[in-house]
């Protein structure tokens, strides 16, 4: 019997590469083909869907992809999401010194102007519960569709209806769920790829920071993190 079509709810800088790795040593096989034209709803999620008969290779739709990013096909009717969070400050602080070193990203001119900028910027600021949150609800163009107190709750919500979520520092319990569901095959290894990165901002970009402003412009992000963290470990 052919196994469930698993969707990954990537946010970037959570460990989705090395998830994703270790999914395909256990056997899965990414989707390569998408076709996004007419929006429906999968009982879950809304999403893209395509009215043509496909049958997709693959098993594993991994990517930057939001929930409800792609509702892909007839064969995917059980499909099964899942998702890695991460404390917010240490996220926003990889994805800075990400950004940084990539002349070509899209955020690294908004990075050059210093954390405290960086962390404030619309694609940037609670980037963890936009992705679970979903497309259609949490952001468009640039602005952000509901007030923070929704996005909290909606992704939380979101959070506790799909397959599983963990927290990314927590990797002793990422292996054994993964492993426990038949995601990750046993002797499959990802702890060292997922070492948290523990480089943090420099000094001058740690005084610029006013952590009392950031936790509150976070607050749907580390509503999403302790819900996570108490309830999936």
């Amino acid at each position: 019997m052919a196994r469930k079509i698993l969707y990954h709810i990537h946010t970037p800088k959570t460990a989705g590469t090395s998830v994703r790795e270790a999914l395909v040593n256990s056997g899965y096989s990414v989707v390569n083909r998408f076709v996004k034209p007419d929006i429906v709803d999968d009982g879950l999620f809304k999403g893209h869907f395509s009215k043509e008969i496909v049958n997709p290779r693959g098993d594993l739709i991994a990517g930057h992809f939001k929930a409800g990013e792609f509702v892909i096909f007839r064969a995917f009717k059980k499909t099964q999401y899942f998702a890695v969070v991460r404390e917010p400050f240490d996220w926003v602080c990889s994805l800075y010194f990400y950004v940084l070193k990539r002349k070509n990203h899209y955020l690294h001119k908004v990075a050059q102007g210093g954390l405290a900028s960086f962390v404030y910027h619309p694609y940037v600021v609670n980037m963890q519960s936009r992705y679970l949150a979903g497309r259609f609800f949490s952001f468009l163009y640039g602005v952000q569709l509901i007030n923070n107190s929704m996005l909290a709750k909606l992704s939380v919500a979101r959070a506790k209806r799909i397959e599983f979520i963990a927290p990314q520092d927590n990797v002793d319990y990422l292996f054994s769920i993964m492993k426990d569901r038949g995601f990750i095959n046993e002797g499959v290894g990802i702890a060292q790829a997922m070492n948290v990165n523990n480089e943090k901002p420099y000094n001058k970009d740690v005084a610029d920071l006013c952590m009392e402003e950031f936790k509150k412009a976070y607050q749907p992000d580390y509503c999403l993190y302790q819900w996570v963290y108490d309830n999936c470990c």
